[in-house]
């Protein structure tokens, strides 16, 4: 059926001009191969007109402009408004100037066009689309784009219509949600998940075997989000505390840091002193506790910094209202830094794995991480690397009385609470199911 109506469209169209004919079938070649008709979608025509025609096909941009003439030609004889639109669309000529200016800023203008389009699955919670996708996210990316594009045909969205995107969230939601069409009692999104987890061991096994090892004693564990810890509020009391007492603004002090009556009042509900002396803190900088909690937030993006003052965010509202969220946000903002997120990894499988003396763990994470691949400059990472990235780390987790830390420098040993081991394991699993990213 689709190859007679191929036939069909190819006679039309080679009546007036022979050579569009070839010109249009080389279009269908690249875009649905032997699938024909079958394989068209507006996805699919999309990528073809405003990045591979461009990027892959060798020929000069004269031809290139005939292919698409072709293409539309075809597309009108085959009933298909929508795709003949798109290969005669004001955003081509657009997208022509800025490949012939770059790589970079053709793939940008592809980009933005494909995404004002409506065509391309937005992010969900829990869930972001990789740059890199192995073969099942890619299956679920088209099965989505497929759903978008009878929305539109339907009339259930309109790109640019107020309130489209809603519409084009829930449905990329219904679909990844949905039972996978090959798997019995899995979604696309759980399947999506497990890919991700095997190709991050598959990656581990080639750099480094003991972390694979490490990784694969639990990785059953990271399928699911952890269900929150029992004791969720009473940890999370000083973040609590300080969303609350900051507001819509505190003012800081001159030199940038929380203002003194704000350090005395933490000081004060949880016995946070200098560190060096039993005295309590008078300023920011005395409290190794606060000055952590505060970086935390600001990562989490739950405060901000404007014009002397310090203010809560719409994240920081949402984290006072719900403690779920809120702990799963900090675990998210651990490790701001990839680097930070490796030593983290590390140090965790080995937490979990039974180790707790402070300078084995040093020395196995450094091992593990230059036997990675990581260098700073020529040289594998020092000990001091290790330790200050995952000072970071355990710093803010520590506020939260995640981990407890008893004995006698150097053996000092690290004891996690049952709150500690589930912020770091799902600090582990995000890394672990995030997206796939270009380095």
């Amino acid at each position: 059926m689709d190859d007679d109506r191929l036939k069909v469209a190819y006679a039309v169209l080679g009546k007036d001009d022979p050579d569009a004919v070839t010109l249009a079938d080389g279009m269908v070649q690249s875009i649905s191969g032997e699938l024909g008709v079958k394989g068209f979608t507006l996805s699919r025509v999309q990528r073809f007109a405003w990045y591979d025609l461009w990027v892959n096909w060798d020929a000069t941009d004269q031809q290139k402009r005939e292919v698409l003439t072709a293409g539309a030609a075809l597309f009108d004889a085959l009933g298909l408004d929508r795709y003949a639109s798109v290969l005669r669309s004001s955003e081509i000529p657009v997208i022509i100037a800025a490949h012939r200016r770059s790589y970079k800023e053709g793939l940008e203008a592809f980009q933005r066009a494909y995404v004002t389009s409506g065509i391309d699955p937005p992010d969900l919670e829990g869930l972001e689309w990789g740059d890199i996708m192995g073969g099942q996210e890619n299956a679920a990316q088209s099965a989505v784009g497929l759903a978008l594009e009878h929305a539109m045909d339907e009339g259930r969205m309109t790109p640019g219509e107020r309130g489209w995107k809603t519409t084009a969230k829930a449905i990329t939601a219904e679909v990844v949600d949905s039972a996978h069409p090959e798997i019995p009692g899995q979604s696309w999104r759980s399947v999506i998940v497990t890919e991700r987890i095997e190709n991050s061991l598959r990656m581990l096994e080639d750099r480094s075997p003991e972390l694979q090892k490490l990784m694969s004693g639990i990785a059953n564990r990271l399928l699911s989000p952890l269900p929150p810890p029992t004791d969720l509020e009473l940890h999370l009391a000083p973040a609590a505390w300080f969303l609350e007492y900051v507001g819509v603004g505190a003012k800081m002090t001159g030199a940038g840091f929380l203002p003194t009556a704000m350090v005395s009042d933490g000081a004060d509900r949880f016995g946070w002193d200098k560190g060096w002396s039993d005295d309590p803190p008078k300023k920011e900088s005395d409290s190794r506790e606060l000055g952590a909690l505060h970086q935390l937030l600001l990562d989490a993006g739950a405060v901000r910094h404007r014009k002397g003052l310090i203010a809560r965010t719409s994240v920081g509202t949402k984290m006072l209202e719900d403690p779920e969220y809120a702990w799963r946000t900090i675990a998210a903002s651990l490790t701001p830094q990839q680097w930070l997120s490796s030593v983290a990894q590390v140090y965790t499988l080995l937490l979990l794995d039974g180790e707790s003396d402070t300078e084995i763990l040093c020395d196995r994470s450094r091992t593990i991480l230059t036997e990675f691949g990581y260098r700073f400059g020529d040289e594998p990472p020092g000990k001091f690397d290790v330790r200050s990235a995952w000072r970071h780390v355990s710093e803010p987790l520590d506020v939260l009385d995640g981990y407890t830390e008893s004995g006698r420098y150097p053996s000092r040993r690290y004891t996690l609470s049952p709150f500690g081991e589930a912020t770091l394991l799902e600090r582990l699993r995000l890394d672990a199911t995030g997206p796939m990213r270009h380095p």
